[in-house]
């Protein structure tokens, strides 16, 4: 198994305040640079460009769907370093952007600055910071956040995100998929230039949330588990998948390979990332 200098059962990082009296030290991110995550995006793909490329399908998708709405407010929660902000921020009118690594918050805030995003505020903080807040927000962006955060936080991060939106507010959700019927745990490290992928058990992948080694643990979602807890609490719009590995093929040369397996006898085989839109129902009527 791999092992960091670890802090036993922490908070989740979108469930936290940090830096006060008492508490535990502020969360860091452990893939502080970045490093493994962008390792990876030049591992074993169909060709140099694919995983840009693919990103930019998927996002495209999200686009498209806000395009064809009217949503006034974003929450980006765990925006980390406000990558997407320049993204998705010219749909709205007030973008809010909350990040608990106040390193990754204070390049969001630069982000900010230098695309003179003024409709775009970054907080610093978890989602508590969030509850006293009187205007709801209309859609809230949750991309590659739950992967990272303690396993049995997902349900109630959720749930928080579930109270932050209007009626009919929509919930845009990446996260890795696995191939099983049941999560898996990961946990992805450099080692020689290279990214390595340990399988660890649910403890482990919970003991490494924080740790200061720069590793990186990663929980592949179950499709049918992820969209289980989301639909007892939203009604699930729309789905698809994005990014797949492998040696290039002809068609490759043609169309996206995303394109190809997200029809609808394909996707349930193809695609390690899986996007779900889902939009949060009004109270039941009696």
């Amino acid at each position: 198994m791999v092992r960091g200098r670890s802090r036993p059962t922490p908070d989740s990082p979108l469930r936290r305040h940090s830096g006060r009296p008492g508490e535990e030290p502020a969360y860091h991110y452990p893939d502080r640079d970045d490093r493994v995550v962008l390792t990876d995006a030049d591992g074993k793909w169909p060709y140099p460009q694919y995983w840009d490329r693919s990103e930019r399908y998927a996002l495209h998708l999200v686009e498209s769907f806000l395009a064809a709405g009217s949503y006034a407010s974003l929450l980006d929660g765990g925006g980390g370093k406000g990558r997407l902000l320049p993204t998705f921020a010219g749909y709205f009118r007030a973008v809010v952007g909350l990040e608990p690594d106040a390193e990754r918050a204070a390049h969001a805030r630069r982000v900010v600055e230098q695309r003179n995003l003024a409709h775009a505020e970054i907080l610093h903080g978890d989602l508590a910071a969030l509850e006293s807040r009187a205007d709801r927000f209309n859609v809230a962006l949750c991309c590659h956040v739950l992967q990272h955060v303690p396993s049995q936080d997902v349900a109630s991060i959720l749930d928080a995100i579930h109270a932050l939106l209007n009626v009919d507010g929509l919930l845009i959700l990446f996260a890795p998929r696995s191939r099983q019927s049941t999560d898996r745990f990961v946990a992805n490290h450099l080692a020689q230039g290279r990214v390595v992928s340990t399988s660890v058990d649910e403890r482990e992948f919970n003991r490494l949330i924080v740790n200061d080694d720069g590793i990186l643990p990663v929980r592949l979602f179950s499709e049918a588990q992820l969209e289980g807890l989301v639909r007892t609490r939203f009604v699930v719009l729309k789905r698809w998948t994005y990014r797949e590995r492998g040696p290039a093929t002809l068609f490759d040369r043609f169309i996206l390979r995303d394109r190809v397996f997200n029809l609808p006898l394909l996707r349930r085989h193809f695609g390690e990332n899986l996007v779900l839109v889902a939009r949060k129902p009004g109270p039941r009527r009696r």
